[in-house]
């Protein structure tokens, strides 16, 4: 198993052949680090350490807060790049549920590695806002491509996005917390 240091100062973990002179987080010196045992197994931690999920889930955050851009920009100059900016929104909300499916995908896979269930207060939760997240971009998808482009449409699109990024707000608000959480082995 690979010896791994933890800095008294941040409680920053890091693998004893990666540390230079300083800690890559903030800067104490090298002797400001302690041996350090995971509660967790190698393999637990290897899984954690992908991030897999926090970095798939800026791809439906970003797509959401883009097609907000967007239609507020529509909104305000209809005649800018109409035909465009519309293509672009109805590009996103296509993409969209794909992007939220997967980042749910690996928002339960990491739950499991960390956790070992989802079946926790507040990953419940999560799951709930990541549901509601679903449906309103399947529902942003339905809008923009079998309702014609109008204002009417375009206000909806703009409520919808506002109510995807409340939903993934909530979920990052949630999710934060618990990025350094892990139930350690043989419990």
């Amino acid at each position: 198993m690979t010896k791994l240091l933890r800095c008294k100062n941040c409680n920053f973990v890091i693998e004893e052949g990666k540390l230079g002179e300083i800690c890559p987080a903030c800067g104490v010196p090298r002797s400001a680090f302690e041996e350090f045992t995971p509660r967790v197994s190698e393999k637990r931690r290897k899984l954690m350490e992908l991030n897999s999920h926090p970095i798939i889930l800026h791809f439906p955050l970003g797509f959401i807060l883009f097609i907000l851009i967007l239609t507020v920009i529509t909104l305000i100059f209809p005649s800018f790049y109409a035909t465009e900016i519309y293509a672009t929104i109805k590009v996103l909300s296509f993409t969209l549920p794909f992007a939220v499916i997967l980042a749910m995908l690996t928002g339960i896979f990491d739950a499991k590695a960390r956790f070992k269930k989802i079946t926790t207060p507040r990953l419940k939760k999560k799951i709930i806002f990541g549901s509601g997240f679903l449906v309103d971009s399947i529902i942003l998808l339905c809008v923009t491509f079998l309702i014609p482009k109008s204002t009417v449409v375009l206000i909806v699109i703009l409520i919808l996005s506002l109510i995807g990024e409340f939903f993934g707000g909530i979920n990052g608000f949630l999710g934060s917390s618990l990025m350094c959480s892990k139930v350690p082995n043989g419990a």
